[in-house]
């Protein structure tokens, strides 16, 4: 029986189009708790900090690169992968088709031993954020006046929220309301609880929205309603689990 092949799109770059094979690697790592320990004089064991956030994980993936002249493929899959920078991109795999991460791509390693090194063999290493997104959270949900929304995982989803307007309104999210001004210089501003931003294309509209705090989507249903000169809403929930 032979290996099972398995592919990755990272930034719009597919693997197998490049003549790499993916065929294994740890696709199950977890991300860790941000937690640090401090020891305090005088005082048996530690004491134990939570951050509030998640560590970064390594995802590393086995493949074999097709074709003649190992080192000069593995040096041109170095250059297709790395050309995305140290920027985060999106990172699909076959492994797990119903989530993906926010990754940066480290490096094209080449195992040590010359035996496998003649093959063809390497080690493609990501650093993702620790959220595994669902494709689910990429759906979009259109209110006119409000809607309720459940939350899949629990875990707290930071959302997308497109508002148009006419006149400026509000949109309360939960007990959260953003306020849009009348001033608003456009039709309608993107509040991006991820990015803590609030924009219209190109247009920054940070001045133009109070809030206390950019809202998120808890654990169970939160609901969504809009009030004044806010005509729709457009939600990506972003729902992500570990």
């Amino acid at each position: 029986m032979g290996v099972m092949k398995h592919d990755i799109r990272f930034g719009g770059i597919v693997a197998s189009e490049k003549d790499v094979i993916i065929y294994g690697g740890n696709v199950d790592e977890v991300a860790e708790r941000d937690v640090e320990a401090v020891e305090i004089p005088g005082r048996n064991g530690v004491l134990h900090l939570d951050n509030g956030r998640w560590r970064e994980r390594t995802q590393t993936y086995l493949a074999y690169v097709k074709g003649e002249n190992y080192p000069a493929r593995i040096a041109y899959v170095r250059r297709v992968f790395g050309r995305m920078g140290k920027t985060y991109a999106r990172l699909d795999d076959t492994f797990n088709p119903d989530v993906y991460s926010m990754a940066t791509f480290v490096d094209a390693l080449v195992p040590e031993s010359l035996a496998f090194r003649t093959q063809g063999l390497v080690t493609l290493t990501f650093q993702c954020r620790p959220e595994r997104y669902l494709r689910t959270g990429d759906q979009t949900i259109t209110t006119t006046s409000s809607v309720t929304l459940v939350n899949p995982t629990g875990l707290p989803a930071r959302p997308l929220i497109r508002v148009y307007v006419s006149g400026g309104g509000t949109v309360t999210v939960g007990n959260k309301t953003m306020t849009i001004s009348s001033s608003l210089p456009t039709a309608y501003v993107d509040i991006d609880a991820d990015t803590q931003d609030c924009t219209s294309g190109a247009t920054n509209c940070n001045n133009y929205v109070t809030l206390v705090e950019f809202p998120t989507f808890g654990a169970g249903s939160t609901g969504v309603s809009l009030g004044g000169g806010a005509t729709s809403a457009v939600i990506t929930p972003r729902w992500w689990t570990l």
